[in-house]
């Protein structure tokens, strides 16, 4: 019974506390709805008041104490009637904390209706109370249940006002300390928090919140403390007594910071970009302005080892994590203070002072892994893999993975280009830095014979990447013509004095070569400029790498793939496994070197470069300061990188580009120009992409726009003849000249360009052709005697190998056997191409100027040549270079005898000539001449117009031989003749070193080959021989006195035979 009362009078009391509760309540809203009328009615502000008329105000004031009336008798009811079902206290606080959120609730919904009903009148609340309404929410604070995070604690009061203050001085700290919440809990929580203060809308000074509105101040104040709570808590735990994780800064696989891995996982990670991106921004806002460069430092760097790591499966196939990755560079990008603090010492953009090599960098940072995207067969052993199937599939592929590539190639200069464009100098420098630092740790690649210091760089996908980006970073400087004249105006010039001696480039360009160091004299900066200018800067920092790049295409793409496809094509044939293996590791190169935009931006630097070399040349087209300071890369690259274009059509539509580049090769050709050999030779190899044979082979029809660069061009025309013709010099006097097939090839392109200039352009380079060799006929003769030299060298060679097909085909061959067949077979053909090219463009000369060739010096060899290979196809021995595969090699003995008819009469109007030619007792016979007229009857090798002329020469030629009958007197005193040729001498000197006297002409022709004493091997030119006039005059006197005995004796037969 008792217990009945008792149970019973509980709830009574508990409702009647219900009531006081509840009118405590409506007293307390009846007091803050006058407290509105008041400030409604003092406000005059007629933005941030709705004004309200009085008689509507009244009579929804008291719909609304109904209703709020109602809401309360309902909650009543529902806790009377929980009531009667709890008995425990716990149960009691649960219903009384489910009140208090109806009557926010309700709160909340009448100052909504307030706001968005204008015509309605509306509470306003004050800042305190929009503070503690907002922060309660924002940090899940009941205050009067002493309720945080949804657990009750004991350092919140129940009259507690939450302000922005009060979090800040007392309850966040109390919070992160307290022993009730778990450390990974609170540090949930205050990620948690910093999401919803992420969450709010921004207008200018003040932030929008469903309750109203406060000051931006003080939204920054909250949020900035918490941010350094954030960091506190990551960097320094033990400031909070949390437990500190000691994870080493300077190993990129440490991630033991487990706070560091869930604020990453949880906000940081750039795969939650889209969803946290307030926070991100909020939080580098926060650092850039309010963190030491240390914390910045140790807070990046933890954030980037994370994102690194979800790198670390990164490939071509994967891209959408790079993508993510570098939008989050892209936006850290945006804050130059973190920039400077980050860009040399990072994990994001690599930490150069642990760095010893490229592998190093590439591996263990983030812009190394991004500018890994590469199919280049040195990168990867399976990149050749992607390209399967026929070569259409593999195209396809080619240009799947081109896209992939250079898509992340521009983000990643979008990237670079962000860092660039701050106004920051200190930033521009180490970005500058940067760059140069990865340049150097690269280096190496450039040292072709030590594999073992080339496996230490980057790949060399990774720095064409690289390289890629710069160019696209600089063309914007260079892409118009009027820019280019501006941009060579206003660059450092005085840079190529010091480049050596500069701390940005020292390293870089300490032992590249110069162009021409002896044409320009040394000279003394007054002052030296310490100012930068960016574009002076980005040009050398991009020539730089374009000789790096350059290097590895001629090492790994032409030397080992292009230059052998076509032997293979044709020994193993097209569908081939061989061949097909190597069509994979071109195509690997190809994605990436023949891309069309990398083409594009390389020839407009290489004419910019072109163009800055040639700015320095005077009006007397002669050098200036600071020409020869140039690297010599300005004129290396050119040729390396033409090489390759030379097999793709995209340089055709490259024509003013190429112009320019012309103009500065042809103009290096000149030992005036440039004093390096090695250097004047590359000069030609740009000239070898006009090849029409090449050009019809693949359908193309080549364009007008190349025909203005030799029709048009004064620096062209002016330098072209001379130039070809002293870089063929200068392959014999380099170590070319002991390359046979280095040496060949360049003069392979020679005789097709120079033949190219005689026949399609005659009406201007026939003229130059004879000005040069009238205006520099020593130069033209040592060309002459070389070009000589070389047709008979090319004849043996390729008969030599005939002889030896000739003995193999004549043996049963086993496989060993065969292959040596195969490649002589290879060889011949080869031979035979240049060979056939030498005399095709021997004939051209004789056409143009045949007297070129008929100089007393070169004369007779001349004639020897050509009645030495008249002999060998039509004399005795021609049959035993007979096989069966002869026309396969290319080697056309009726050709070539045809190209040797065609040049004894070309040169047979020189009676000298033709005397040369009966003179040579080794090789001439009237019977020879004889039996080639037949072959020309039989097989019409030339025209018949063309034989009728042979046939006349013939008979000239029999005139000729009775002539020179007894021409030497037999009494010649020894002391007369020449030691090495035992001819009469006419014009006697004695040799300085060995003291021998020969005659001048023939110490002359011995000079055209090597400028040494043929006696005692010391160096000897012409200029050093000693005349000798009294034995010249003896000479003389003997001649003349055999002359009248001749003619004396000759009278005396005559008289004799009447």
């Amino acid at each position: 019974m008792g217990q009945s009362s008792s149970s019973s009078s509980q709830p009574k009391n508990e409702s009647q506390e219900s009531q006081k509760s509840t009118q405590a309540a409506l007293d307390y809203w009846a007091k803050k709805q006058e407290q509105a009328y008041q400030q409604i009615g003092s406000e005059k502000n007629d933005e941030q008041l709705i004004n309200v008329q009085e008689t509507s105000s009244l009579l929804q004031h008291e719909q609304q104490q109904q209703q709020q009336q109602q809401q309360i008798n309902q909650v009543d009811q529902i806790k009377e009637q929980q009531m009667i079902d709890q008995s425990s206290s716990q149960q009691i606080i649960k219903q009384e904390i489910i009140q208090q959120q109806i009557q926010d609730e309700y709160i909340d919904q009448n100052i909504e209706n307030q706001i968005n009903e204008p015509c309605n009148e509306f509470i306003q609340l004050s800042q305190e109370e929009i503070e503690h309404i907002w922060l309660s929410k924002i940090f899940k604070i009941d205050a009067k249940n002493q309720v945080i995070n949804n657990q009750k604690v004991d350092f919140i009061s129940q009259d507690q006002c939450i302000s922005i203050q009060y979090i800040i001085d007392e309850l966040c700290y109390t919070f992160l300390t307290c022993s009730q919440f778990r450390e990974s809990e609170k540090f949930e929580f205050l990620i948690e928090v910093l999401i919803n203060l992420g969450e709010v809308q921004i207008q200018e000074q003040f932030i929008k919140l469903d309750e109203g509105i406060i000051e931006k101040r003080k939204y920054d104040e909250i949020l900035h403390y918490l941010q350094g709570q954030l960091i506190t808590c990551i960097l320094y735990p033990e400031g909070l007594e949390w437990d500190k994780f000691d994870e080493d800064p300077n190993r990129v696989d440490d991630y033991r910071n487990q706070r560091a891995t869930v604020f990453y996982n949880r906000i940081f990670s750039s795969n939650l970009q889209l969803d946290y991106s307030g926070v991100i921004q909020n939080l580098l806002d926060y650092i850039n302005t309010k963190v030491s460069s240390d914390d910045i430092q140790k807070f990046l760097d933890l954030m980037f080892k994370r994102e690194f790591k979800d790198l670390s499966n990164w490939s071509l196939d994967l891209l959408e994590q790079s993508s993510q990755t570098l939008k989050l560079l892209l936006l850290i990008a945006n804050y130059p203070n973190i920039m400077e603090i980050i860009l040399m010492n990072s994990w994001a953009f690599g930490k150069f002072k642990l760095m010893q090599s490229g592998q190093q960098f590439q591996n263990n940072c983030i812009i190394g892994k991004m500018l890994s995207g590469s199919l280049f067969y040195t990168d990867s052993l399976i990149a050749k893999n992607k390209f399967l199937g026929d070569y259409n599939s593999m195209k396809i592929m080619r240009d799947q993975y081109r896209r992939k590539i250079f898509s992340l190639n521009d983000e990643i200069c979008k990237l670079f280009t962000k860092i660039l464009s701050h106004k920051s100098n200190v930033l521009k420098m180490m970005f500058y830095n940067f760059i140069s630092n990865i340049i150097a740790l690269n280096l190496n690649l450039e040292k072709i014979l030590n594999q073992g210091l080339m496996q230490q760089c980057c790949t060399p996908g990774m720095v064409f990447n690289l390289h890629y980006v710069l160019l696209k970073m600089f063309n914007p400087w260079i892409d118009d013509q009027g820019k280019i004249d501006l941009r060579i105006k206003n660059i450092q010039l005085q840079m190529f004095l010091i480049l050596k001696d500069h701390p940005l480039f020292s390293t870089i360009y300490q032992n590249i070569d110069l162009l021409a160091p002896d044409l320009t004299p040394a000279q003394e900066l007054l002052e030296l400029e310490t100012k930068v200018d960016p574009m002076t800067t980005m040009f050398l920092l991009t020539q730089r790498i374009n000789h790096i790049i350059s290097t590895i295409i001629d090492q790994f793409y032409y030397n080992r793939i292009l230059t052998k496809m076509s032997d293979i094509a044709q020994q193993y044939g097209q569908k081939s496994t061989q061949f097909q293996e190597i069509l994979q590791l071109k195509l690997s190169f190809d994605t990436q070197i023949l891309d069309p935009k990398t083409i594009t931006y390389t020839m407009q630097f290489l004419s910019f470069s072109s163009q800055l070399a040639m700015s320095m040349i005077d009006e007397n087209n002669k050098p200036k300061y600071p020409y020869g300071l140039l690297p010599s890369s300005f004129v290396n690259d050119i040729h390396s990188f033409f090489n390759t274009y030379k097999y793709n059509d995209e340089i055709l539509k490259q024509p003013y580009e190429f112009e320019k580049c012309c103009e500065f090769a042809i103009f290096a050709m000149d030992t005036r120009n440039i004093t390096n050999p090695h250097l004047r030779i590359k000069g030609i190899e740009v000239f070898h992409i006009i090849d029409q044979g090449k050009m019809n082979k693949r359908g193309i029809v080549q364009t007008q726009s190349f025909d203005f660069i030799f029709r048009n061009n004064e620096i062209i025309e002016k330098h072209m003849i001379s130039g070809l013709l002293k870089v063929f010099i200068d392959c014999e006097r380099t170590g070319e000249g002991n390359q046979f097939y280095e040496k060949f090839n360049f003069r392979y392109r020679f005789c097709k360009l120079i033949r190219f200039l005689l026949e399609k352009h005659k009406d201007r380079y026939n003229l130059l052709l004879s000005q040069t060799v009238e205006k520099e006929k020593e130069m033209f003769l040592a060309f002459a005697n070389y070009y000589l030299n070389d047709m008979i060298f090319l004849l043996d060679e390729c008969l030599t190998k005939i002889k030896k097909m000739k003995s193999l085909e004549s043996q049963q061959r086993d496989m060993e056997q065969q292959q040596d067949y195969f490649k002589l077979q290879q060889e011949l053909k080869t031979l035979s191409i240049f060979l056939q090219e030498y005399y095709n463009n021997i004939q051209v000369f004789s056409e143009v100027q045949p007297e070129a060739f008929l100089t007393d010096e070169i004369r007779d060899k001349l004639a020897n040549n050509l009645n030495y290979t008249l002999e060998q196809l039509n004399g005795k021995q021609a049959a035993q270079y007979k096989i069966q595969s002869l026309g396969s090699v290319n080697f056309d003995p009726k050709l070539i005898m045809g190209n040797v008819i065609e040049l004894y009469l070309n040169f047979s109007s020189n009676d000298q000539f033709l005397m040369q030619v009966v003179k040579d007792d080794r090789c001439f016979s009237i019977e020879l001449f004889q039996v080639t007229i037949n072959l020309l009857d039989k097989h019409q090798i030339i025209p018949y117009q063309r034989i009728q002329l042979f046939r006349e020469l013939i008979f000239k030629l029999q005139e000729y031989e009775e002539k020179i009958i007894n021409q030497l007197p037999d009494d010649v005193p020894d002391e007369f003749l020449d030691p090495l040729c035992y001819s009469l001498m006419t014009d006697p000197v004695k040799l300085p070193h060995s003291n021998v006297i020969v005659d001048r002409l023939t110490i002359k022709k011995q000079l055209l080959n090597q400028q040494i004493d043929p006696f005692d091997r010391t160096p000897l030119t012409i200029e050093m021989v000693i005349e000798q006039p009294e034995l010249k005059q003896r000479i003389a006197k003997f001649i003349e006195n055999s002359e009248k005995k001749k003619t004396k004796q000759q009278i005396k037969i005559v008289q004799e035979e009447n």
